[in-house]
């Protein structure tokens, strides 16, 4: 799992994101004209204060009030309006992204190579799909949103600023130049700390997975007090994963505030000698501090939404690399149908082991005929399989379909022809009649079901399962017997073939 994020990889990161985004131009584009909208209203309300202060309080001018009135409390109304059907639209938009991206992700997992598979845990795996997504999910309701706004914001309020007294403008820049770059340098921080945050929680779901499918094992071995101080450990590492970012955030929000408070300091003594220079109008220096006035509230926000937002792209991180890992080759011309296997010299070593799990295997098994293989756990029994339904290809040798290379062929048209029955089988969530059906893939109707009853017999297994079929499994069929889940499996492999 990665750690650190390069810049580069940040920059495909977001042009991956934004890739999802685009699929919604309509709403996309709405988003974009109501942020630009919005700009304009900010920028035009302290403007407007102005103006009024000046024609009408300074020079006497009592004809344009009611005028310049109307134009401040528009710009507050357009304001306010505008920002509702901003953050509508960007949150509908953000549903729509991550509904794509959680089918993405799941469509990945399940072209995923099994190599890929039997080296992430489940908890990190489930991490990725689950919290990952959440995140991502606020991070366009809450981060996104709050975070462009006021980005917008404060881009109308230094456009405003600067059309005033450019001069001063500069200064004020100058003057906040320091807190961006620690608001820079707190960001990179944070999203460490998310990174870290994020590795440990996948720590501790790999754990609390493992105790939940292996329990009937730790009960049995009295492991329970074990198990506890080393979920104890795993939940203490998060904590201290999660004070590391709380320890971050809580200097993000004062440094914020002190810029705001140095650029006060600024206008208040630069332009009140402006002011009586005669270089500022006293209207200007009113919409110069309602400007600046009016920085406090979006620099808040974004501190207080800057967490989503950073939690949203840390997620992201690890979204992007479940997205873009290569999924298992199975282009190629469909496969005929069976006639040989053929295993030619084929040796075999497992990812990150010493040793071959199989050596110099040579053997040839064709239709109709059976073949058993015998050998102690470990012998390679498995492997075999592996190989022959494409999860691992030959470390050296070849394995050829009907004399012509597995290789030339798509996996998938080979496995369609291919049946298997584990010793430790595994049942999906649902009756037994969708497990053995597929959930509708193999279609069988009543009168199928009776036939295959009647063919194996009355008070056989099989029958019994048939009288049951609708009968729900639950969670990896532990309401049944071994027995019946061997059958079960038996029963599908049969009736898909």
């Amino acid at each position: 799992m990665k750690t650190t994020v390069s810049s580069s990889d940040r920059i495909a990161e977001i042009k991956h994101l934004l890739r999802f985004v685009v699929h919604e131009p309509k709403r996309l584009f709405l988003c974009l004209f109501l942020s630009a909208t919005l700009g304009f209203w900010v920028w035009l309300g302290p403007r407007a204060v102005g103006n009024f202060i000046q024609d009408v309080i300074v020079q006497g001018d009592r004809s344009l009030a009611l005028k310049l009135l109307g134009v401040v409390i528009l710009a507050e109304l357009m304001r306010l309006t505008t920002w509702t059907l901003m953050s509508m639209g960007y949150a509908r938009l953000g549903q729509s992204v991550i509904e794509t991206i959680r089918r993405a992700m799941i469509q990945r997992i399940l072209r995923l190579p099994v190599p890929i598979l039997d080296q992430t845990t489940s908890g990190s795996m489930m991490t990725r799909v689950v919290n990952d997504a959440s995140a991502l999910t606020d991070f366009f309701q809450h981060g996104f949103v709050s975070v462009l706004g006021n980005i917008i914001i404060l881009g109308g309020l230094a456009f405003g600023i600067g059309s005033i007294s450019p001069s001063l403008g500069q200064i004020l820049l100058l003057v906040f130049s320091p807190i961006l770059v620690a608001c820079v340098f707190f960001s990179q921080a944070l999203q460490r700390a998310y990174e870290t945050a994020r590795s440990e929680l996948s720590e501790l779901n790999s754990k609390i997975s493992d105790y939940f499918f292996g329990m009937r094992t730790i009960r049995a071995l009295g492991d329970q007090a074990q198990k506890l101080r080393s979920s104890d450990e795993r939940v203490e590492a998060y904590l201290q994963a999660q004070k590391g970012s709380v320890k971050v955030y809580s200097l993000f929000h004062p440094t914020l505030t002190l810029g705001t408070g140095l650029m006060m300091i600024v206008l208040c003594t630069r332009g009140v000698k402006d002011v009586q220079s005669g270089q500022l109008s006293i209207g200007d220096w009113v919409s110069l501090l309602g400007y600046l006035m009016s920085f406090q509230q979006p620099l808040v926000e974004i501190s207080d939404r800057w967490n989503f937002f950073i939690n949203g792209l840390t997620s992201f991180t690890r979204i992007h690399e479940t997205l873009t890992t290569p999924t298992e080759w199975s282009s190629g011309p469909t496969a005929p149908p069976f006639e040989s296997i053929h295993f030619v010299q084929v040796s075999f070593a497992y990812p990150k082991t010493r040793g071959n799990a199989l050596t110099d295997v040579e053997f040839e098994v064709r239709k109709k005929q059976r073949l058993g293989f015998v050998g102690e756990s470990g012998s390679g029994k498995s492997t075999l399989l592996q190989l022959i339904y494409g999860f691992y290809t030959p470390t050296s040798g070849k394995l050829l379909w009907n004399g012509i290379d597995f290789e030339h062929y798509s996996k998938d048209s080979i496995r369609q022809q291919l049946g298997v029955v584990e010793q430790f089988p595994f049942l999906f969530v649902g009756s037994i009649r969708e497990n053995i059906t597929l959930f509708g893939k193999t279609p069988m109707d009543e009168q199928d079901w009776e036939s295959l009853a009647l063919y194996c017999g009355e008070g056989s297994l099989v029958s019994e399962l048939v009288k049951k079929r609708d009968t729900l499994v639950s969670e990896r069929g532990a309401n049944l017997s071994m027995g019946e889940r061997q059958m079960i499996s038996f029963l599908r492999s049969w009736i898909q073939k």
